[in-house]
């Protein structure tokens, strides 16, 4: 990989072997997603009742204090939520020594894990980055940690035609994983639907929709941990939440709810 020094050679065969702005106020409250865990995911934190809004089923759906939901009902038009996504930085570099011979498996510092003491420094980052997204012009709802996992962090963003996009991420030694509820399985057009959204994926940069808990539709991604900074979180909630809104009306015509 040009760019990046090797530290080794893994042979086969052997043992072991997002400026986010809002133009306005008017944030809307809701529910939050949280991945690997039974339908309905939820977000900590306490809190109080809001009101009732409802949803493409025409159930209400009601929206809470404490983050409990999946915003996923149709906002009243108003205010946009402009999106800008952040631009990643490329790294150039010399070209290898030594390209990978057959059966080998070239291994980069690129591709080393970090080590307890640069997760730990990275997971004091996330936080900061995560913090530093809110205030009175930002889109950015609301941030947060699950405080039984050090290293699962929460986003919600307010939307348009959604109330708003919960993303939540998961730091690992080699990458960070993140992934937003997207949709409940239909009633009627789940072949539909999924042929739809693996359509979709041909044509997506960074991310993927897959399904979850319970059959529920989820947009999926990672980034490598290694080089991680707050413009490429920025950028990757920017992502997210774009691809939500540009395909969350599209997708319901494909099913019953």
């Amino acid at each position: 990989m040009p760019g990046a020094e090797s530290f080794g050679v893994l042979r086969s065969g052997r043992p072991g072997g997002l400026g986010l702005r809002n133009s306005r106020g008017g944030h809307r409250g809701g529910r939050s997603d949280r991945p690997g865990r039974p339908f309905p995911h939820r977000v900590p934190g306490p809190g109080t009742d809001r009101g009732r809004v409802r949803g493409p089923s025409g159930r209400p759906d009601r929206q809470r204090a404490d983050g409990h939901g999946h915003g996923w009902c149709r906002r009243h038009q108003g205010d946009g939520v402009h999106l800008v996504a952040g631009g990643g930085r490329s790294r150039r570099g010399s070209a290898p020594d030594h390209l990978p011979g057959p059966g080998e498996l070239r291994l980069t510092v690129a591709d080393r894990p970090l080590d307890a003491d640069e997760l730990d420094r990275l997971r004091e980052s996330f936080d900061g980055w995560l913090n530093d997204l809110t205030g009175p012009d930002s889109a950015v709802l609301e941030t947060g940690r699950d405080g039984a996992d050090p290293s699962r962090w929460y986003v919600r963003v307010a939307g348009e035609e959604r109330d708003y996009v919960a993303i939540w991420f998961i730091l690992g030694q080699r990458h960070l994983r993140f992934e937003a509820w997207f949709l409940p399985p239909p009633r009627q057009g789940m072949e539909s639907l999924m042929r739809f959204l693996m359509e979709l994926n041909g044509r997506l940069w960074g991310l993927h929709f897959g399904v979850g808990d319970e059959e529920a539709i989820f947009v999926r991604g990672e980034r490598p941990s290694r080089g991680l900074d707050a413009g490429a979180v920025d950028e990757v909630i920017g992502l997210v939440v774009a691809t939500v809104e540009r395909y969350f009306r599209a997708a319901l015509s494909h099913g019953t709810w």
